[in-house]
C-alpha cells in the first residue's frame, strides 16, 4: 500500500515538474570535454559531479522511510533533467515490479538490467511512457547499491522525448563516473551484493 501511494506521489511531482518546467524545443548543445563541474553531497553519504549549468533543488520530504532524500536537477541548454535520490529498499527488483505493475503510465519500453559502475553495482531502468495524446516522458534510471543494506542511489534522467537522446550520454557517463562515496574509506568488497 505504501509503495503504491508512494509511486502515485512520485509520478505526481514528476508530471508536474514536466507541465509547470517544460523542456524548451532547443537543439540539445553539449558542453566540451573541459566543460565546468560542481560537486554535489547527495543525502550526507554520496558526492557526484553535475556541469555547472546545472540547476539542482532539494526536495523537502516528510516521511523517509522508503525515500530518504530527493533531489531535482535541471539543464535547459542541453534539455535534460532528473532526480538524485537516496532509497531504503529491501528488495530492489521487486520494489520496480511492482512500482510498474501499479503505475498509471502507459508504458511503450520498460527493462530493467543489471549494471555496474565503478565498485557500484545495481539496476538500469530505462522506461518510455505515454502521458496522453501528446505527451511522453523518456527515462534511464540508474539504481546503485550503497554499503548500508537495503540502501540506493537513484539517478534518474529524463526527457520528454519519445526515445531518449543519445547525445546526452557523454553527460551522463561523465556524472556516473564521477560517483564517489564521502568517507571513501570503504572497499570494493564492501559495496558487493
Amino acid at each position: 500500500m505504501i509503495v503504491k501511494k508512494f509511486f502515485g506521489f512520485i509520478c505526481t511531482i514528476l508530471i508536474l515538474f514536466l507541465i509547470f518546467y517544460p523542456l524548451p524545443l532547443l537543439t540539445p548543445t553539449l558542453a566540451s570535454s573541459d566543460q565546468k563541474l560542481i560537486t554535489h553531497l547527495v543525502g550526507g553519504t554520496v558526492l557526484l559531479d553535475l556541469p555547472l549549468s546545472m540547476e539542482v533543488r532539494e526536495n523537502p520530504l516528510q516521511e523517509r522511510e522508503l525515500l530518504q532524500y530527493s533531489a531535482f536537477f535541471r539543464d535547459e541548454g542541453i534539455s535534460l533533467q532528473g532526480y538524485m535520490q537516496i532509497w531504503q529498499i529491501k528488495d530492489l527488483n521487486n520494489f520496480l515490479v511492482q512500482t510498474k505493475e501499479q503505475s498509471t503510465f502507459d508504458f511503450y519500453t520498460y527493462s530493467l538490467n543489471p549494471i555496474k559502475i565503478g565498485k557500484f553495482q545495481g539496476i538500469l531502468n530505462l522506461w518510455g511512457a505515454s502521458m496522453g495524446e501528446q505527451s511522453t516522458i523518456s527515462a534511464k534510471e540508474y539504481w546503485l547499491q550503497l554499503p548500508k543494506e537495503g540502501q540506493f542511489l537513484r539517478l534518474a534522467f529524463l526527457t520528454n522525448k519519445p526515445v531518449f537522446p543519445e547525445e546526452h550520454n557523454k553527460i551522463i557517463a561523465k556524472v556516473l563516473s564521477s560517483i564517489r562515496l564521502k568517507d571513501n574509506t570503504l572497499s570494493s568488497a564492501d559495496l558487493q551484493s
